[in-house]
């Protein structure tokens, strides 16, 4: 609103209109604001935002990107509270989420958001197969990080490539070159329980121009790391290095893991890199199964 005052000076007239005075009134309902998800797994996570005054109840529409939703306006839980707990979400999905304070007798706010999250993969159990048609299935990851577990998250020097360098794609490939890298490739989280399994997977190194045939640095290796308590702490359980390089077009190796009942079991292809230069080879990962 804008206001104009004038005085009023009775025998002697009035003054001249002075102004404008600018103000606005306050939302009868302001809209709630930092929206945030917390404690996600695969199928559960926790909402929470800040109040837009004093309301205590709220709506949230919830839309299933994978799915293809689209935002409609349209309250998906209503008379919530915050913080507010989703439950029976699918695993691996992408969810956006809106709120709107409910500020009753004096109405609704506006809509906010989205936030976007995306649940976690749920436990794989075998027979498991990976056979990298396309990099990476979004229940894996790249890390990088010293041998006794990956510290930063999100990207690493492993890529797409064909196996044994035919092609482009098909495979996960790692380049051994420079000093000092620290490169792992990681599974989703298997459950065990009740033991008797192994992984297979083919393996091949070549050069990192066409294929001819590598050995590794006496400084290098790869290897297939395990970890039994969701990724906390790893342990080696098979190790390619100068002694055991792969071949150029490729071996098919299995490790016994049959001892192993944990449900919270997580794989991982590591590469480590020494301080000493030379060499320029491509490893190569393809077919990664766990099965029985």
């Amino acid at each position: 609103y804008e206001f104009y005052v004038q005085g009023d000076c009775t025998t002697d007239g009035t003054s001249l209109w002075v102004g404008p005075f600018a103000f606005t009134t306050p939302l009868a309902c302001p809209a709630p604001t930092s929206l945030d998800a917390d404690n996600i797994t695969a199928t559960s996570a926790d909402l929470s935002w800040t109040i837009g005054d004093s309301e205590s109840s709220w709506n949230i529409e919830l839309v299933d990107l994978t799915a293809g939703e689209t935002v409609s306006g349209t309250a998906s839980f209503t008379g919530v509270t915050n913080p507010y707990t989703l439950t029976n979400l699918s695993s691996a999905n992408d969810y956006a989420y809106y709120v709107q304070g409910d500020c009753s007798p004096n109405g609704d706010s506006t809509w906010v958001g989205p936030y976007n999250f995306t649940t976690a993969c749920s436990a794989e159990t075998p027979n498991y197969l990976e056979d990298f048609t396309s990099f990476l299935n979004s229940c894996w990851s790249e890390a990088t990080g010293p041998i006794t577990g990956p510290t930063s998250f999100g990207s690493s020097l492993w890529t797409v490539d064909g196996f044994a360098n035919d092609g482009t794609s098909g495979s996960a490939r790692v380049n051994i070159y420079t000093t000092g890298n620290d490169e792992w490739l990681l599974t989703p989280i298997f459950d065990l329980t009740g033991g008797g399994f192994e992984i297979n997977l083919d393996v091949a190194l070549t050069a990192y121009t066409g294929t001819a045939a590598q050995t590794l640095n006496s400084d290098d290796a790869v290897y297939v790391m395990q970890s039994i308590d969701g990724g906390t702490t790893w342990t080696t359980i098979y190790t390619w290095d100068a002694a055991n390089s792969p071949s150029n077009t490729g071996n098919n190796v299995t490790i016994d893991v049959s001892g192993v009942t944990s449900a919270t079991v997580q794989f991982a292809i590591f590469s480590l890199e020494g301080s000493t230069s030379g060499g320029d080879m491509n490893f190569y990962v393809d077919n990664f199964q766990v099965r029985t």
